[in-house]
């Protein structure tokens, strides 16, 4: 039997399957460049003193620009719905992760970006989705929790 939702009342399972999505996306673009892992690009793909800093900056630089192309145009079809804008994000960070599997550093570059092209589309989203679907009293967690992902 159907029964009515109260005003205010959160909506659980999409709750869940929000915290899944921003989950999923972190997990998937989670390796990568951090002071940390520095020495371990720099053995992986070979590099020396001299081209390591360029390399390493580079890497660096496609986070950046990945993040800003993914949140203008991100904004720019979030008009057609936050579902739209959250798939698109989800399945750029889904090919992002397979391309990290080739081994070519060029290849690194290019996921990095298509990663975090994705991330920008879903940090687009995600707050309109919280402002709408999650209530009063779970919206600092979530917005929280986003900010965190």
């Amino acid at each position: 039997m159907l029964t009515a939702r109260r005003l205010g009342e959160p909506n659980k399972k999409q709750l869940v399957i929000f915290m899944a999505m921003i989950s999923c996306g972190a997990f998937a673009c989670r390796l990568q460049p951090g002071s940390n892992l520095e020495p371990l690009l720099t053995a992986k793909y070979g590099w020396t003193e001299d081209n390591r800093g360029r390399y390493y900056s580079l890497s660096v630089i496609m986070i950046l620009l990945g993040e800003l192309l993914g949140a203008f145009i991100g904004g720019k079809i979030l008009p057609k719905g936050r579902r739209t804008v959250f798939m698109y994000g989800l399945t750029l960070t889904v090919i992002g992760s397979i391309v990290r599997q080739i081994e070519f550093y060029p290849a690194y570059c290019l996921s990095t970006l298509i990663c975090f092209l994705g991330g920008g589309f879903i940090q687009v989203a995600a707050p309109r989705y919280i402002e709408e679907v999650v209530p009063i009293k779970l919206y600092g967690f979530c917005v929280a929790f986003n900010m965190l992902a």
